[in-house]
């Protein structure tokens, strides 16, 4: 969440047929094994008001890789750092940065 307190959503029905174009530098990749601290750091700084533990992505999202892959994409920096997520919960796409 930004210092206005609004937060940024994008609704996506079908992840695997959109099209997401993002300007220069930045970049979309799915999810590697090791993105749980880049999630947690994420939330971390977005959501000071929650409290995220080591955990949390684990209990919210499980160890499947193959399923992650498929389910999470992570938006990238110009130096190819996470600094956003997206991930497909019951059918749709949520975006946070």
């Amino acid at each position: 969440m930004n210092p206005s307190g609004r937060s940024v959503r994008m609704d996506c029905p079908v992840l695997d047929q959109a099209e997401i174009p993002v300007p220069a530098p930045f970049a979309i990749r799915p999810y590697q094994p090791g993105d749980e601290a880049a999630w947690l750091a994420i939330h971390r700084v977005a959501d000071a008001h929650n409290t995220f533990r080591d955990d949390t992505f684990t209990a919210q999202f499980g160890t499947d890789a193959d399923l992650l892959r498929r389910r999470q994409l992570y938006l990238l920096d110009g130096a190819a750092r996470p600094v956003g997520h997206m991930r497909q919960p019951k059918g749709h796409m949520s975006f946070h940065t």
